[in-house]
């Protein structure tokens, strides 16, 4: 017969193995959660946050040397258009092959005008070659090289403008700017080279440490045949530039895949065979391809660091825990307040040390913001001032020393005032792009029909007449002055490209779609052609020339911008010659489906 006291024994002896049992599942499951799913989503994390902060680097860097190499090439269109070249290159074919010194004045006055330009834009040279392959005029101080002529080359066989990179025996790696040169019946007749030293401002622009990394690096890579050649330094390979190349063949290289324009964005190996983390642009008009990288060690330092110390202070909950499940099953009563107490202290202490940290990184991002917004202004008034003082003197030798100047003197100073007026626009466009992101939002509902209206009557000059309808546009909730700059932008676009119309139409419209309201903007203008549109919303992407439609090329990617802020998207549909329409989404107001 089993007594009352020993069946209690043992069922309170499998009822404590069971407990047991249990709190160890528990602490194994918590465990392979921890390494199966927390630490690999945290490394995502990582990589995607350290992914958008090298592909904003790569977006800044492009930005400047594309501008760079744009304003290179037009130094070296505006030299093979000047009619003195012409006038030496045709001296030269009529005379047999004369040399340029026995050809007059014009060859004599060329190469004072190279001088000038070489003194001014504090370039290394500027050659003019004849359609032979020949050098023809030349500035005075340059020193001619195999690397010079093979620029021309390039230009005489294709026809085009180029850019390239060479090495020169005097000086080292160069940079060239070639354009052709043409006469009136449109042959090419030669080609017109600038040659430009990339230490000037190239290279020191490549070279600039990326803040906050001890391994970060940029650099410019082209492709050379089955190579890939690194156009500028390295930082672990001293003497590289035009000295270092790497087989195209090899597979993950970040320069490889930036040439490629791949959108692969995961870890790869560099040059040193090390694995990085990288962003990388290609830079029309040139064929180079930018990459911005840093080691993966570096950039997963902290998240390791964090995982050791998530994993001991978790630990440390985990055998709190069970020491006190343990401790109360064993001891019960008053010993059970005091564990929990500890439990709770230790708790709390990792929350405060949570919380400190979270404020550390929101001090230190407002510390950010804080220079950005320096450097916006730094960048407003160190531009403006050379600005105005270009538009100022050339306004006073057009009021004061007209009589001096003939006709062809005074047109080329009103395109000196009109780019810089065109220049000053650029810079306030470009300060509007870089403060959207900062700008704090405050959302409202508001009544679209009202703000299209708005926009319309502010842009519509006296003299226009469109054809303007809006049809019922339902209401959202937005920032009333970021949403008003896109009706702006939108309406502006449209205006600006009917013009070349008889008959101007624009008409705006709109929907609700489940979980989203969609707007659009429609004109029967030039249009586009859709193999283009992937152009449309990037910063200084232009389907069409400044001399046919103004505006600076920003428009768009603002507009992008503001709707990408309020978890909206963007896009264009168009056929050249039938018009186009934008159209961009916006979350439901309510988040109703």
């Amino acid at each position: 017969m089993i007594t009352a006291r020993p069946l209690a024994r043992w069922a309170g002896a499998h009822l404590q193995a069971l407990g047991l049992s249990l709190l160890f599942v528990t602490l194994a499951t918590a465990i392979l959660w921890f390494v199966t799913l927390f630490i690999p989503g945290r490394r995502q994390a990582a990589i995607a946050s350290w992914r958008r902060d090298l592909d904003l680097r790569a977006e800044i860097r492009k930005e400047a040397l594309q501008r760079y190499f744009v304003d290179g090439l037009a130094d070296a269109e505006t030299l093979a258009a000047f009619p003195t070249a012409l006038r030496s290159l045709a001296m030269k074919a009529t005379g047999a092959g004369r040399p340029v010194a026995d050809s007059g004045l014009p060859a004599v006055h060329l190469e004072e005008l190279f001088g000038d330009f070489v003194r001014i834009h504090r370039v290394l040279g500027v050659v003019l070659w004849d359609a032979d392959g020949q050098p023809c005029v030349k500035s005075r101080d340059f020193v001619l090289e195999p690397a010079c002529k093979a620029s021309a080359g390039e230009v005489l066989a294709s026809g085009t403008p180029a850019t390239g990179f060479h090495i020169h025996a005097g000086i080292g790696p160069i940079l060239t700017f070639s354009a052709p040169v043409r006469f009136a019946n449109g042959d090419v007749r030669g080609a017109a080279v600038v040659a430009v030293d990339p230490n000037e401002w190239l290279y020191p622009l490549l070279e600039q440490p990326l803040a906050g990394t001890a391994t970060g690096e940029a650099f410019l890579v082209g492709r050379d045949g089955a190579d890939i050649l690194f156009l500028s330094p390295l930082h672990n390979r001293p003497g590289a530039p035009l000295g270092f190349r790497r087989p195209f063949a090899a597979s993950g290289l970040p320069a490889r895949a930036a040439l490629e324009g791949s959108e692969f964005v995961g870890p790869l190996v560099d040059y040193r065979g090390v694995r990085v983390l990288w962003g990388g642009r290609r830079i029309p008009p040139s064929p180079w391809a930018l990459v911005v990288k840093i080691d993966e060690k570096e950039a997963l330092a902290e998240l390791q660091a964090g995982v050791r110390r998530t994993a001991l202070a978790w630990g440390s909950l985990a055998v709190a825990f069970l020491g006190t499940t343990w401790g109360v099953w064993q001891m019960r009563g008053r010993r059970q307040a005091a564990a929990l107490a500890r439990s709770e202290a230790r708790l709390r202490g990792l929350t405060e040390e949570l919380e400190s940290r979270v404020e550390t990184r929101t001090a230190e991002l407002k510390a950010a913001n804080r220079e950005l917004e320096a450097f916006s202004y730094s960048v407003s008034h160190d531009l403006r001032a050379p600005l105005r003082a270009v538009d100022g003197f050339s306004r006073i030798l057009l009021e004061d020393h007209a009589k001096q100047l003939d006709t062809d003197g005074r047109r080329l100073l009103g395109v000196v005032r009109s780019s810089t007026r065109q220049m000053g626009q650029l810079i306030d466009d470009l300060l509007s792009f870089s403060r959207i992101g900062r700008q704090e939002m405050t959302r409202t509902g508001v009544d679209m029909m009202a703000l299209a209206h708005a926009a319309f009557r502010d842009l519509l000059a006296a003299d226009e007449r469109v054809s303007f309808t809006v049809g019922p546009l339902p209401h959202a909730d937005v920032d009333p002055s970021l949403m008003r700059q896109v009706w702006t932008n939108l309406i502006s676009n449209a205006l600006k490209f009917t013009r070349p119309k008889v008959e101007r139409v624009i008409e705006v419209a709109g929907r609700t779609e489940p979980g989203r309201v969609v707007y659009s903007v429609k004109d029967n203008g030039v249009g586009f052609d859709m193999a283009y549109s992937n152009k449309l919303f990037g910063v200084f992407q232009r389907l069409h020339s400044s001399h046919e439609f103004e505006g600076t090329g920003v428009g768009l990617a603002l507009v992008q911008r503001i709707v990408h802020r309020h978890g909206g998207e963007v896009w264009a549909e168009g056929k050249a010659g039938e018009g186009a329409t934008f159209s961009f989404s916006l979350p439901r107001p309510g988040g109703s489906s």
